[in-house]
């Protein structure tokens, strides 16, 4: 018997260029009240973010085409997306450079289940 779909609050973002890590968000993430959208790199990540408006964002820094730095500086240049939440997911150290994007929160690579899930439960309230 097929179960039934599972309610959700909106959608969340994965930009993720790694199809490992793409595998594991999809298997540490599918329990959450969340639609998940993927993409590889910064500048497919802001035209989704954009079309889309999602709830959250699981940003990687270092992305082809154009970093996650800068394609979270140029979401959140869009008029509505200014106080999106954009989680950092980057083996990246933080340094001045990651700060200019102002992410919401940082959770280092490699990830840990609970890290990674308390902190979308943090920010999402959920």
């Amino acid at each position: 018997m097929p179960q039934p779909a599972k309610e959700t609050i909106g959608c969340a973002l994965i930009v993720e260029d790694n199809s490992f890590m793409k595998t594991f968000y999809e298997k540490a993430l599918r329990d959450l009240p969340l639609r998940f959208l993927y993409s590889g790199d910064g500048e497919d990540a802001v035209k989704q973010a954009l079309a889309s408006k999602p709830l959250l964002i699981l940003m990687d820094i270092n992305l082809p085409k154009m970093d996650g730095v800068r394609a979270t500086q140029k979401i959140r240049a869009a008029p509505g997306m200014e106080k999106l939440t954009v989680i950092a997911v980057s083996a990246r150290s933080q340094d001045a450079y990651t700060a200019s994007a102002n992410f919401t929160d940082w959770v280092p690579k490699p990830v840990h289940v609970n890290a990674l899930r308390d902190a979308i439960k943090k920010h999402l309230n959920i």
